[in-house]
């Protein structure tokens, strides 16, 4: 059921970011953001990878990627971005604000005993281009 659920996953971020609709603006950005659940991460863009620390968990000096992203921006100036982490075969996707300073995270996470949905709403604490 997971590899069904990952590959329709795929599938349909895959039509979204059909290469004429993504860009790369968000590379050399660096953002900083707490959940509404009290995490709080910060995620780096280099060269169309993402990589980013989990800065509430038990080791926050810890980077973990880079993961290949896409993204694409939004008429309303707004980055819709997602990554698949292979190795842990986590999928993620975030709507970023960086006007409003706003993100909503959405990720299926694989855990050995279960599978975790994250589904939150965040505020950006740092931006820096």
């Amino acid at each position: 059921m997971k590899v069904f659920i990952t590959s329709v996953i795929l599938l349909i971020t895959s039509f979204i970011f059909s290469q004429e609709n993504t860009t790369s603006e968000l590379d050399g950005v660096e953002i900083s953001y707490k959940y509404s659940g009290g995490n709080n991460y910060n995620i780096k863009f280099i060269d169309g990878k993402i990589s980013y620390r989990f800065l509430t968990g038990s080791r926050p000096e810890k980077r973990w990627g880079p993961f290949a992203y896409k993204a694409s921006k939004t008429e309303n100036n707004k980055y819709f971005l997602s990554w698949y982490e292979e190795s842990y075969e986590d999928f993620v996707t975030l709507l970023l604000n960086p006007t409003k300073k706003t993100l909503f995270g959405s990720a299926l996470i694989v855990k050995k005993d279960k599978n975790l949905l994250h589904f939150q709403k965040a505020v950006i604490t740092e931006y820096k281009k």
